[in-house]
């Protein structure tokens, strides 16, 4: 009796960085393993992938999806694991500079970006792990740490800007330097988390504590959002004691940018590093409960920590 033998994986070769295992779908996502199967994501920008191991880049990096390539528009399951050393400059030209440049309806979950330094063009957008999210993105159990977002119209320390019903849940950043330019424009955004956020999306369960943000519009958890949607923040928290002009900065079209301080965004906490330390200020995460994305705070934490990361 003949048998039916079912070959898994890309049509691509191993050594180009193609697929060995999975099938590319929800249910039998193709396997990043390597830095070369990370960029050959470019090649397969509806599919769906889940990362193995930790990975340490070297070299710049050319963003998944945007710039030159169409957006990305399947599931990236980072497994818990890191992306360390992802490296951008602004020679490179890239108007989306991210780990993923650019994302449209689709899921990125479970992945810490770490020691980054990421340049926009000079005139774009830049966040470590997405510089634009379009379309009913969701970001959800990602964490950014020690590193550098520098972008011209928008810079965030995890995602530089999210429009269209995207969500951002159950993420961090911690330790992040934002930068945009001393500018007359009024959006040019550094925010700790999200530059930009606006048209019903919406940012959960997160927070930030960043390091330096300078330029234009500094916010220490996201950055110009129009007053309308001021309320798509909701169980968040912000380190207050590192200067920062506000939490959430927004505009609307009778007064223009304006700074909204932590008292009147509702959903936004502000907390000092010390508190940071404490996990009865952090109720709202439910840590450790049955669904909880949030770890079982044990000693040594200086925050809050995704249980995905083990």
């Amino acid at each position: 009796a003949s048998k039916t033998v079912t070959i898994e994986g890309c049509e691509h070769a191993l050594a180009a960085g193609g697929y060995g295992g999975g099938a590319g779908t929800a249910a039998k996502p193709w396997k990043v393993s390597s830095q070369a199967q990370l960029a050959h994501v470019n090649s397969h920008l509806a599919a769906s992938f889940i990362q193995t191991q930790d990975l340490s880049l070297t070299g710049d990096w050319t963003p998944i999806g945007g710039n030159n390539y169409a957006a990305f528009t399947g599931i990236y399951d980072g497994g818990g694991h890191l992306v360390k050393n992802l490296s951008i400059p602004r020679s490179a030209g890239y108007s989306d500079a991210g780990l993923f440049g650019k994302a449209n309806s689709s899921t990125i979950r479970g992945i810490g970006v770490t020691n980054f330094t990421v340049y926009d063009s000079g005139s774009g957008v830049s966040g470590s792990l997405v510089s634009f999210c379009n379309d009913g993105v969701l970001i959800e159990q990602c964490y950014a740490e020690n590193g550098l977002s520098d972008g011209y119209w928008h810079a965030g320390g995890l995602v530089g800007q999210q429009y269209n019903d995207c969500e951002v849940r159950d993420c961090y950043a911690v330790n992040v330097n934002v930068t945009v330019p001393v500018s007359t424009v009024d959006y040019c955004d550094a925010a700790g988390l999200v530059g930009f956020s606006t048209v019903n999306c919406r940012i959960t369960r997160c927070f930030a504590m960043p390091g330096t943000l300078s330029g234009n519009g500094q916010s220490a958890l996201t950055g110009c959002v129009p007053l309308a949607d001021a309320t798509g923040c909701t169980a968040c928290y912000y380190a207050s004691d590192g200067g920062y002009p506000a939490a959430v900065r927004w505009y609307d079209a009778t007064s223009g940018i304006g700074g909204s301080m932590p008292a009147s965004v509702a959903g936004v906490t502000p907390l000092t590093v010390a508190q940071f330390a404490d996990p009865t200020n952090f109720a709202d995460l439910s840590m450790g409960a049955t669904g909880s994305a949030w770890k079982t705070w044990r000693g040594g934490y200086t925050h809050p920590v995704l249980a995905v990361f083990g």
